[in-house]
């Protein structure tokens, strides 16, 4: 896995939203999955 990358080396995957499932299970054997969304913005500090 690269390391250190800097945003030039990113091009724009840090300005598109992103998108998981969190499986959460319970004893009874049941499984809750939920949609995790975010968005990850680089704000410049010039």
């Amino acid at each position: 896995m690269r390391k250190n990358l800097t945003p030039e080396e990113l091009g724009d995957f840090l300005e598109q939203g992103k998108c998981a499932i969190l499986a959460t299970h319970f004893r009874d054997g049941s499984v809750l999955l939920s949609e995790v969304v975010w968005i990850c913005t680089l704000y410049s500090t010039k």
